[in-house]
């Protein structure tokens, strides 16, 4: 009879390290899959990053209005600052403002403009936030929007802009 009770007990046992090991196995798999998922969804970003930071590099506002979503939100850096909407014909000129203003993250007063001229490869940091459908760089927000990104909104310098 302890010979039956002890081979019941090593079953048990075995069965449960076993269903253990298989759900470390489901657990790393689901882990992947995510990491993976994160990986395809930023590359995909990045691939519109480098389309973008080419078209404010060559000036081209043809291409960059077809990046945008208008009307394009924007927004002072402060809770309570103004937030206009900016039409097409004024979008070009407000996003010229915007590009020569100071990101107001490093010491040496570097522009928006410089900031994208040094960023080739994004990476998580301060300048650079990452959701599977939005991201931010800087002061542009970018959004996923009938499966194209597109620039949404951008954070400006009140007294620069006074809109």
């Amino acid at each position: 009879m302890a010979k039956l009770i002890t081979l019941i007990l090593i079953f048990i046992l075995n069965a449960c390290s076993t269903n253990q090991e298989n759900n470390g196995r489901i657990l790393n798999t689901v882990t992947s899959y995510a990491d993976n998922s994160k990986t395809i969804a930023e590359e995909d970003f990045q691939l519109f990053w480098n389309a973008f930071r080419q078209a404010i590099l060559d000036n081209d506002s043809v291409r960059l209005v077809k990046m945008t979503n208008f009307p394009l939100k924007s927004h002072g850096n402060l809770d309570d600052d103004p937030q206009p909407l900016i039409a097409k014909g004024k979008f070009y000129q407000f996003l010229q403002k915007c590009l020569n203003e100071q990101t107001g993250m490093t010491p040496n007063n570097e522009t928006n403009l410089d900031y994208i001229k040094r960023t080739i490869n994004l990476v998580d940091d301060r300048y650079y936030t990452h959701q599977t459908d939005w991201c931010r760089v800087s002061s542009f927000e970018f959004q996923k929007i009938e499966n194209n990104w597109k620039l949404t909104l951008i954070y400006f310098d009140t007294n620069e802009n006074n809109q």
